[in-house]
């Protein structure tokens, strides 16, 4: 079975190449994926690549409609899977009640800077699975799942898919006409002349 596993990290730039990572189940949970591939993050719609035949089912993360792509090859289009990227934050708590100032302490010495954390786009990935013919699929196709990192060790469990969808084949076109008959051949040359009798 072919899979694919991505890794998105939004950042200000048009096409951002994004590492791919190995993937470890959960225990007694079955493996999501077991081969790396690449994927890319689109900013806007004029930095989509070229969809055709030879990157068909190519899935890219497209920031201004925040949803995945995939890639019709035999259309040349690149279509909606259904799959939305990262939420929007909930809504913020109501503030407490503020309690009584209390005296001001005295200033104490300043710190040293801290390192600046991951994006918590870091661990939104992507898994990408053969789909066989089946009820999912009548001709077969490709499964996708998305999910966070939420164990934050770099790999997609099965316990942490949140979403879902399935990109199928279309069904096999009908039996094209007869062609018509082709010309008749030349006259082949005469034989040999054969004994007397």
């Amino acid at each position: 079975m072919r899979s694919v596993l991505r890794k998105f990290r939004l950042i200000g730039v048009g096409v951002t190449s994004l590492a791919a990572v190995g993937l470890i189940a959960c225990a007694d949970e079955p493996k999501v994926a077991d081969t790396n591939l690449a994927a890319i993050s689109v900013k806007s719609e004029a930095d989509l690549p070229v969809c055709s035949g030879e990157n068909n089912l190519q899935v890219v993360y497209a920031v201004w409609k925040n949803a995945l792509l995939y890639c019709d090859g035999n259309s040349g289009r690149w279509r909606e899977t259904g799959l939305a990227g990262p939420g929007p934050q909930g809504p913020q708590g109501k503030d407490g009640k503020d309690g009584k100032h209390g005296k001001d302490g005295k200033d104490g010495k300043h710190g040293k800077d801290g390192k600046h954390g991951n994006s918590s786009c870091d661990n939104v990935f992507i898994s990408i699975t053969d789909e066989p013919p089946g009820e999912n699929c009548e001709n077969g196709g490709v499964k996708l799942e998305v999910g966070t990192d939420k164990n934050n060790d770099k790999v997609l469990d099965a316990c942490e898919v949140e979403q879902t969808a399935y990109i199928c084949n279309g069904a096999t076109g009908a039996t094209g006409a007869t062609g018509a008959t082709g010309a008749t051949g030349a006259t082949g040359a005469t034989g040999a002349t054969g004994e007397a009798g």
